[in-house]
């Protein structure tokens, strides 16, 4: 599959390269519908690198459109994801594996591959007095309402917001499992909401 949608070796093209081979007005119609895919699932859900190249795997799954479709994304973003936010399975002998966890996610930066932003809106559902906290939260406006809104990061909540919300009396939490699971009496005790 590579070799047909591609002109150079496994592992030189990244999502950048897809994005504008789409861009090109004379591309083949039908490489457009693999190439958005492919640019979707290495860009968005399962990154695997800072560069964002392709996964050759993936472009092979290609050949099978329908079964590309069909394929678990969900359970492969969940599971690139999360091992960022988990103790080391491998640690140098003497170490506590929780101590190098902390100090991983203590750190001023940090590189989480996988689709994490499913957790900041998975956060934001189960502490809404998080929500208070980000400046101008009821704009929904994105990058293609306002170019300019990617230009640079910017932090929404600083560690103290955080903080602050934690410690708040009135916070509320909830567990967004009884909330999806169809649990229709929730019963709120100590702050948390159980399924009574």
């Amino acid at each position: 599959m590579w070799n047909k949608l591609f002109d150079t070796a496994v592992g030189k093209l990244t999502v950048l390269s897809v994005l504008r081979m789409l861009g090109n007005e004379y591309l083949a119609v039908e490489k457009r519908l693999p190439l958005a895919l492919i640019a979707l699932v290495d860009g968005v859900l399962c990154p695997s690198n800072k560069d964002l190249k392709l996964t050759p795997r993936y472009v092979e799954m290609l050949s099978d459109v329908e079964s590309f479709l069909v394929y678990p994304w969900g359970r492969d973003s969940f599971l690139t994801t999360v091992p960022r936010f988990l103790p080391s399975l491998v640690v140098a002998p003497g170490e506590n594996p929780l101590q190098v966890m902390r100090d991983r996610l203590s750190q001023k930066t940090t590189v989480c591959y996988g689709f994490p932003l499913a957790l900041q809106l998975f956060v934001f559902d189960a502490v809404p007095l998080l929500l208070e906290k980000i400046p101008d939260a009821g704009n929904t406006a994105t990058f293609i309402d306002s170019l300019g809104a990617c230009s640079s990061p910017s932090t929404i909540l600083t560690v103290n917001e955080i903080v602050a919300v934690e410690e708040d009396p009135d916070v509320s939490l909830f567990s967004l499992f009884f909330k999806y699971s169809g649990c229709k009496n929730t019963v709120k005790l100590n702050g948390y909401g159980f399924c009574g």
